[in-house]
């Protein structure tokens, strides 16, 4: 993420409580499947990831109204965490400020969430919802949502807010 996006963090009395980190537009999740990345996995997982993952998150994009030109040309952004204690202070609207200001110039911001608390708040920030897909793996299963913000002065896009 540092080679191909921006970390943000905020928090209080000179403290970190909360972090951020999205992909600057023209680039994809695909960085974090480097040849550097993948050979540290194990085998189970390095299989999950070319045989479910990959292609299940590739179908999250076909689904969406915006596709493959979202995929390359937005902010996507990949975590957003606010230490629990820290919660419901307006750590996490700060972080997304920031790129909301990136946002307001003309660029699209994606996400996908795995809860239900996380697809609330990116909602609440503008965020509207696009699509879901189930993974599931030996040791759980998750829902990921896929999630969308349009530049303000973009046209509406049917099926997306």
């Amino acid at each position: 993420c540092l080679r191909d996006g921006e970390v943000w963090v905020a928090g209080f009395n000179d403290q970190i409580n909360a972090v951020t980190f999205w992909i600057r537009p023209g680039a994809d999740f695909h960085i974090g499947l480097s040849d550097d990345y993948i050979r540290d996995l194990p085998d189970d997982m390095k299989e999950w990831m070319a045989h479910h993952f990959v292609p299940k998150y590739n179908e999250l994009y076909k689904a969406r109204t915006a596709g493959q030109q979202v995929r390359v040309q937005a902010w996507h952004i990949l975590l957003i965490g606010v230490q629990p204690t820290f919660q419901r202070r307006g750590l996490g609207k700060r972080l997304l400020d920031v790129l909301r200001e990136k946002v307001s110039f003309g660029m699209t911001a994606s996400s996908q969430r795995t809860g239900c608390f996380q697809v609330h708040f990116f909602n609440n920030s503008g965020f509207a919802y696009t699509g879901v897909k189930n993974f599931i793996s030996r040791q759980a299963g998750f829902p990921l949502w896929s999630m969308l913000r349009l530049p303000f002065q973009a046209q509406a896009v049917p099926g997306i807010g």
